[in-house]
């Protein structure tokens, strides 16, 4: 083998190898985005639960029984 194609190689294995970090970057960066999606949707819910448990006092104490 030639050094050109050594050198040629040892690009491409270097090619590969950052497409492989780039590719597990975007798989933490989606990962990530899924998180906060849940995230944002459990905030909503108990957001939701405190305005019901809230509703649910103000009909108690209105109640005259």
């Amino acid at each position: 083998m030639t050094a050109a194609a050594l050198m040629s190689l040892k690009r491409k294995k270097a090619y590969e190898k950052q497409i492989e970090q780039i590719d597990n970057s975007i798989s933490r960066v989606n990962e990530q985005q899924m998180m906060l999606e849940n995230q944002r949707t459990t905030a909503e819910t108990v957001l939701a639960l405190q305005q019901g448990v809230r509703a649910n006092k103000a009909t108690m104490q209105a109640s005259p029984f």
